[in-house]
């Protein structure tokens, strides 16, 4: 693009100094002055003036045309586009797919978009809907800026905000009044579709194991797939293929094959809504901090904190009991957000590979450490007070709940190959799959 154009403004400066005295507008053929003696034959050099003229002005609107023809065409003839709204617990993130098909499988491309996360969450608004305007304009001022290095329009893009925990927790009321002055902002911009809404949590389990599973291995054939632990500030999902039909359990088109999906959501079992649970439990956070409820301070125990937690996951939300496929001791699991977050943390110590009983040893020397003296050796980690709290969560969940192995490997990704991993990516797939979202 930016070649074609110095071409024209080259050609536009040779039009403008090769003939003296010129004061054509731009846009104008510019005049020859025959007056001043360059030409002795005035007719023949007007005549030939005129032809180099039309010459170069013709190879200028051909090259004005190549550009606008270049320009239309960076956008894939066929492909659809999606912009997928992850709306979460702790801000909204916006995502812009370009999806076609090859060989009868999804092909992904993410557009590149800067600037696509606004904090806090949706909800936040859900008792001041007027100010949904000034929440979301920076999602869109990134998204159309994405749209034009593509070279697309509104119209050709299908949008959909899909809110997870953060509005599950709020007015129904509420929310349903905050979406309706939401699609009536978003569909101001003239896209081609607008869809608004609160997802139920199994629907973010079963968008991050198409995710992984896309990234992994495409959807090729005869290759097993990845069962997904997600991590969310309000939840925790798993999700993983089974060959049952039951509760929890459903049907997942990608290309010609249908995927029977195990796929389950806890509410209240994500680590922002956990540290409001636990906030002071002394068990949980490291020894010397100060409990914001009580004038005592925290002694770290890594033991009894996993304990105090796994009666919240097996006696509230009977996660234990409600996991019904058997998973299998073979199947390999991927860790997303959170799992990946916080465990790869330098304080942790415990890279992307690990298991029940390296969370054990990495929140067991957590425990030997005051808050002062963690302050002192990570004293720029905002998340620091938060970690003996998400590894007594994460080791109680996988063992009490998920009932996994103790040497089990998980592992943890942030990207794979080179692509950041976010359930929006799966929404997109699902919905070009033509999977019903209601």
């Amino acid at each position: 693009m930016k070649a074609i154009k110095d071409i024209q403004k080259n050609i536009h400066s040779a039009l403008y100094t090769e003939f003296p005295g010129n004061s054509s507008s731009p846009g104008s053929l510019p005049r020859r002055v025959p007056e001043r003696g360059l030409y002795p034959n005035t007719f023949q050099n007007a005549y030939n003036s005129i032809g180099l003229q039309a010459k170069v002005v013709s190879i200028f609107l051909m090259l004005t045309l190549i550009a606008n023809i270049a320009f239309s065409q960076t956008a894939t003839a066929g492909a659809k586009y999606l912009a997928v709204v992850d709306s979460g617990s702790s801000g909204s993130r916006l995502y812009l797919f370009e999806l076609t098909h090859e060989n009868n499988r999804p092909k992904v491309k993410e557009i590149e978009l800067k600037n696509n996360t606004v904090e806090p969450g949706l909800y936040s608004l859900s008792k001041a809907p007027d100010r949904i305007g000034e929440y979301f304009k920076p999602l869109l001022k990134s998204l159309k800026a994405g749209m034009v290095s593509v070279g697309l329009k509104s119209d050709q893009i299908s949008f959909y905000v899909f809110s997870t925990a953060g509005m599950r927790i709020a007015s129904p009321l509420e929310r349903e009044r905050l979406y309706k002055i939401l699609k009536n902002y978003i569909e101001s911009e003239k896209f081609n579709f607008v869809d608004v809404r609160m997802i139920k949590g199994h629907f973010e389990g079963l968008f991050a194991w198409i995710t992984v599973n896309y990234l992994m291995h495409g959807f090729t054939k005869n290759v097993e797939s990845f069962g997904v632990l997600d991590m969310g500030g309000g939840s925790t999902q798993i999700a993983f293929e089974t060959g049952k039909i039951g509760l929890d359990i459903y049907p997942v088109k990608i290309g010609s094959k249908t995927y029977d999906i195990y796929s389950k959501s806890y509410l209240g079992l994500g680590m922002d809504f956990a540290k409001y649970q636990f906030s002071n439990a002394p068990a949980c956070w490291p020894t010397g901090y100060p409990l914001p409820s009580s004038d005592t301070k925290a002694v770290a125990d890594f033991a009894r904190g996993v304990h105090e937690i796994s009666v919240l996951i097996d006696f509230i939300h009977r996660v234990n009991a409600t996991v019904i496929p058997k998973i299998a001791d073979n199947m390999e699991f991927i860790g997303i957000s959170g799992f990946y977050n916080i465990l790869t943390a330098k304080a942790l110590n415990l890279g992307s590979i690990f298991s029940i009983n390296d969370i054990q040893t990495a929140g067991t020397n957590l425990s030997k450490l005051t808050w002062d003296e963690l302050v002192q050796k990570y004293p720029n980690d905002p998340y620091l007070y938060s970690y003996l709290l998400n590894l007594e969560l994460y080791a109680a969940l996988l063992q009490y709940g998920y009932n996994f192995k103790q040497d089990k490997k998980i592992k943890a990704y942030g990207k794979i190959n080179g692509v950041s991993v976010n359930w929006a990516l799966g929404a997109a797939i699902y919905l070009l799959e033509g999977n019903p979202i209601n």
